[in-house]
């Protein structure tokens, strides 16, 4: 990777909610850190951004980057390099590994891995019980010590009530986040698709959206009897919708991601696109897209996450019963949000821009999220004014399984700069070494 220790962003519209800064206005980085601008500004590479805004570094709570255990689908350096293409300097990676991320010594190993190859801040989440086998809780304080940032299940739902209610109790604790997949298990048993018209012309069995709208519920229960703060994650119903907002109402300490396919397509997508729109949550119906949209635009869904699922060509290829779920977004996050979200008008591109960076930093307590003088320098630069048409042939993700090739798009990812350097800059199909 390139080390550009000076580097002049000029031309751009500056985007900082933190600050609620909305304006143009150069960006001069030195030694890691954006600095003041002066005129006598120092020689230093100038990355011209007019017509361009500089976001804060998008962060990610939802990563699935498949290693240890599945490097062909994925591994962390490509995971990585696809995270700096789509504009993220941070992202959490899930835990659902083989094997699991459930101990202070595998922590350290993936975290190990990241600081290596140092494309983006990554953080790991660690299991909530051991080999996420839901019997027994996995090492929490070892795992703490080991740096987690925080909790998950991910992949699967920690179906006991009890030890679900232990591993809150112990979260809050150690002052942990959970961050939960929401899914009855038995209602989703069997399910490949949404439960609905789709599935039933299909001849699948389907997943019904109280199979989500239950652990949601207990999740909510749970959070309001602990004190522990929940996260729940790709939240796809509208019933989910209405019981996250009662709660929020209430003062529980509930927060909420969503993804992009989920405010963009419905199952019919599967139509067209087969096992390439096939994740878990399912997608839903065209009265779930719009209640998602809508908790986006009123504050009820708190993040913009990918769930960055890769899986290999052979298995999407597979018959739609046989294909794994998961879809890969990283590359296309931004661009897709921004095309179906800001451009109809349905929100502005500072709350985009909250919804993608700064909620997912402060939900993390990390010290991100803004462009001020003295903050570290991770930000990345999109240009919003070109249309242009998404191509998976060129993702630099192991991954190839989106619903959305093809689909032109405005938001292409100029640079990203993450603690200072270059991770990514456009024209460059990969990121720099």
């Amino acid at each position: 990777m390139r080390d550009n220790r000076q580097l002049l962003i000029t031309g751009g519209r500056v985007i900082d909610p933190r600050s609620g800064t909305d304006e143009a206005r150069d960006i001069f980085v030195a030694d890691g850190v954006i600095r003041p601008v002066f005129a006598d500004t120092p020689d230093c590479r100038v990355f011209d951004a007019s017509g361009m805004i500089i976001v804060p570094g998008l962060v990610d709570l939802h990563v699935h980057f498949r290693e240890p255990g599945a490097e062909y689908k994925e591994d962390i350096e490509s995971g990585s390099r696809a995270a700096a293409r789509g504009g993220y300097t941070t992202v959490c990676c899930m835990p659902n590994t083989k094997p699991a991320i459930d101990s202070r010594e595998i922590v350290e190993l993936v975290a190990g891995r990241g600081r290596k190859n140092g494309l983006v801040n990554l953080l790991v989440v660690g299991a909530l019980s051991k080999g996420q086998e839901g019997r027994e809780l996995a090492d929490f304080e070892g795992m703490l010590r080991g740096g987690v940032c925080a909790l998950s299940d991910d992949g699967k739902t920690l179906m006991d009530y009890d030890l679900m209610r232990q591993a809150a109790t112990r979260a809050k604790e150690l002052g942990l986040l959970i961050t939960d997949h929401a899914e009855n298990h038995v209602k989703s048993v069997g399910g490949v698709i949404n439960d609905g018209d789709v599935s039933r012309s299909l001849g699948v069995y389907g997943i019904p959206s109280s199979a989500e709208a239950d652990i949601v519920a207990r999740d909510i229960e749970l959070a309001r009897e602990t004190g522990c703060r929940i996260h729940l994650q790709h939240i796809s119903a509208k019933e989910s919708v209405a019981l996250i907002c009662e709660a929020k109402r209430r003062g529980i300490p509930i927060t909420a991601e969503t993804a992009p396919h989920y405010f963009t397509l419905t199952d019919e997508a599967v139509l067209v696109h087969g096992a390439n729109a096939k994740m878990n949550p399912p997608l839903r119906t065209e009265s779930d897209k719009q209640a998602i949209i809508e908790a986006l635009r009123d504050g009820t869904i708190d993040v913009i996450a990918t769930d960055h699922a890769p899986h290999s060509v052979e298995e999407k290829s597979r018959p739609l019963e046989q294909a794994p779920f998961g879809v890969v977004g990283l590359e296309t996050a931004f661009a897709v949000s921004y095309t179906a979200l800001v451009a109809p008008g349905h929100i502005t591109l500072p709350e985009l821009v909250r919804l993608m960076s700064f909620n997912p930093a402060n939900i993390l307590n990390l010290e991100s999220g803004g462009l001020a003088v003295r903050d570290t320098a991770n930000f990345a630069v999109f240009d919003i004014g070109n249309p242009y048409g998404i191509d998976c042939g060129r993702f630099v993700s192991k991954g190839r399984n989106t619903p959305f090739n093809g689909m032109k798009v405005y938001g292409r990812t100029a640079l990203t700069v993450c603690s200072g350097k270059i991770s990514w800059e456009d024209g460059n199909d990969r990121s720099f070494n």
